[in-house]
C-alpha cells in the first residue's frame, strides 16, 4: 500500500517539475543563465532538506534522552539488565 502511494506521488511530482521549469524559462526568456541559476539554487536547497530534518530529529532525540524520567535514560536501569529487557521484547524466556 505504501509503495503504491509513493509511486503515485512520484509520477505526480515528475509532471509538475517539467511544467514549472518550462514556465521559469518562459518568464526569463532572454536570461537563460539566470533561470538555470535559480533552478540550481532550488535543487541545492531541496537536497539539504533531508539533512535538516535529520539534524532536528537527532537534537530532539538527545533532548528526550537527557530529560529526567525519559524512557531512554531509565529504560535499562529500572528493569534490570539489557538482556532482561530484550527478553521482554522478544518473548524469549530460556
Amino acid at each position: 500500500m505504501k509503495l503504491a502511494l509513493v509511486a503515485v506521488l512520484g509520477v505526480a511530482k515528475a509532471g509538475w517539475y517539467a511544467i514549472l521549469k518550462g514556465r521559469l524559462y518562459a518568464a526569463l526568456r532572454d536570461r537563460r543563465g539566470t533561470a538555470r541559476a535559480i533552478g540550481d539554487t532550488g535543487a541545492v536547497a531541496g537536497s539539504l532538506l533531508p539533512l535538516g530534518v535529520g539534524l532536528i530529529a537527532r537534537a530532539v532525540g538527545r533532548l528526550l534522552d537527557a530529560a529526567p524520567g525519559a524512557a531512554g535514560a531509565a529504560g535499562a536501569g529500572a528493569r534490570g539488565s539489557r538482556r532482561t529487557h530484550a527478553r521482554e521484547l522478544t518473548g524469549v524466556w530460556r
